[in-house]
Formats: C-alpha cells, sequence, structure tokens
C-alpha cells in the first residue's frame, strides 16, 4: 500500500505567535492566563494550535534597552487563501491589552510585527 502524497488534506499556511510575559515597561504578565486565553482564540480561528512555552527571548526596546522574557510560541496551520483578518485582530488585541510595544508573529517563516 501507498500513499501519494498529493491526495491527501493539507494546510500549508504556518503561523506562529509570540505570547510575551512581560509588558513593554518590564511588569510581570501571568503567561499560564494568556496561554490558556489564545489556545481558545486561535483554535476558533484555525480549528486548532498548540503551544511551545518556557522559551526565553531577548528583544532591543526601542528606547535600547535589552528586554528578556519567557515566551510561549503559538502555532497553527491554514489554508493558502485563508483570511487572516482575524487573526490580525488578534494581534492588536494581544499589543494593547497586554501592554506591548510590538506584538511578533511568523507566516510560513516570515517575521512580522504590529
Amino acid at each position: 500500500m501507498s500513499i501519494d502524497l498529493k491526495t491527501l488534506f493539507n494546510l500549508p499556511k504556518q503561523i506562529n505567535l509570540i505570547l510575551p510575559s512581560k509588558t513593554k515597561d518590564g511588569l510581570d504578565i501571568n503567561l499560564d492566563l494568556i496561554i490558556k486565553e489564545f489556545l481558545l482564540k486561535m483554535t476558533k480561528i484555525f480549528g486548532g494550535c498548540n503551544i511551545q512555552n518556557n522559551i526565553t527571548g531577548a528583544f532591543k526596546m526601542q528606547d535600547g534597552s535589552i528586554m528578556i522574557e519567557n515566551n510561549a510560541i503559538i502555532e497553527a496551520f491554514c489554508e493558502e487563501n485563508k483570511d487572516l483578518k482575524d487573526f490580525l485582530e488578534l494581534c492588536l488585541y494581544l499589543k494593547s491589552q497586554y501592554q506591548q510595544e510590538a506584538v511578533a508573529f511568523k507566516i510560513n517563516g516570515v517575521l512580522y510585527f504590529c
């Protein structure tokens, strides 16, 4: 028995969203609560997702200071032609609700900031 990949259902677009553990002012955010909230929100948008947790990241802030924090990366997949309006609105919500200088996300390996 052989399987032809061309005949299998696939989701070619990969979406990764970095979830923060600090505000732009360096105040702690409960990352566990954000993970739970965004697992639900991303699943509603994409039908499913997964999390990579306890990732340490460093970011150069606009004022030149370096912010080091633990992050989580939430990952989802979708059809190539999926409208990402709801996802982009979710990114703007993350930026304002959790007081971020910027929100980083990747689509098929390309990094974007909003």
